[in-house]
C-alpha cells in the first residue's frame, strides 16, 4: 500500500501550486504592463507630433488669410482709382485695374456691374487655400486630442496592472494560506479588469 502524504508534503505541494500560480500571474502582469506603457508613450509622441502639425498649419492658415485680406483692400483701393479715372484718363484708368491682382483683374472683367466688381468666384480663389489648410489643422487638433485621450486610457490601464502585479508580488512572500488565497484572487480580479479595460482599446483600435 501506498502511504499517506505527510502534512509537510501536502504543504509542499501547495506551495508548489500556488508559485505556479503566482509565476504565471507575475510573467502575464509583467508583459502586459510593459506593452501598455510602450503603446502609452508611442501614442502621446502621436499626440504631441499631431498637436505641432496642427499649430504648425494653423499658422500657415492665418498667414494666407491675412494675405488674402490684403489683397482684397488692395483690390479694392485700386479699382476705386480705377473708378476715379475711367473715362477722365483711361491710360491711368488702365494702369490701376493692371495693377490689381490677377484674380481682381479677371473678376472685374467678368462683373456685369461696375458696383459689384468682386463675385463669388473672386473671394473662392483667395480664401479657398487658407480656410482649406485651417480646416486641416483642426482635424490634426482633433486627431491629437483622441490621441491625448487615448494616452490617458492607457495609463490607467498600466496603474490597474501595477495594482494587480503589487497583489501578485504580496502573495509570493505570505506564508499564511489563506491570505495568500485572498490576494491571489485580488490579483486574478484586478487583470480582469484590466483586460477589459484593454479590450475597449483595443476595439476602438488604439493599438
Amino acid at each position: 500500500m501506498e502511504s499517506l502524504p505527510t502534512p509537510e508534503e501536502s504543504k509542499d505541494k501547495d506551495d508548489d501550486r500556488f508559485s505556479i500560480i503566482l509565476s504565471m500571474l507575475i510573467i502575464v502582469y509583467s508583459i502586459l504592463t510593459a506593452y501598455v506603457a510602450y503603446k502609452s508613450a508611442e501614442i502621446a509622441s502621436s499626440s504631441g507630433d499631431n498637436y505641432f502639425k496642427a499649430q504648425v498649419l494653423l499658422s500657415d492658415a492665418n498667414f494666407s488669410l491675412i494675405q488674402a485680406n490684403q489683397q482684397v483692400d488692395s483690390d479694392f483701393r485700386m479699382y476705386g482709382k480705377y473708378m476715379e479715372n475711367n473715362g477722365v484718363d483711361d491710360r491711368v484708368a488702365q494702369s490701376y485695374l493692371e495693377s490689381m491682382s490677377e484674380a481682381g483683374y479677371e473678376s472685374v472683367k467678368r462683373s456685369k456691374n461696375p458696383f459689384k466688381p468682386f463675385d463669388e468666384d473672386y473671394y473662392k480663389e483667395l480664401y479657398t487655400r487658407g480656410t482649406n489648410v485651417k480646416k486641416e489643422a483642426k482635424e490634426k487638433f482633433i486627431v491629437g486630442k483622441k490621441d491625448s485621450d487615448r494616452a490617458v486610457d492607457c495609463q490607467l490601464v498600466a496603474l490597474i496592472l501595477a495594482v494587480g502585479l503589487s497583489f501578485s508580488a504580496w502573495a509570493s512572500v505570505i506564508r499564511r494560506d489563506k491570505l495568500r488565497v485572498l490576494f491571489i484572487i485580488l490579483s486574478v480580479l484586478v487583470l480582469v479588469a484590466s483586460l477589459s479595460q484593454m479590450s475597449k482599446l483595443l476595439h476602438d483600435q488604439f493599438f
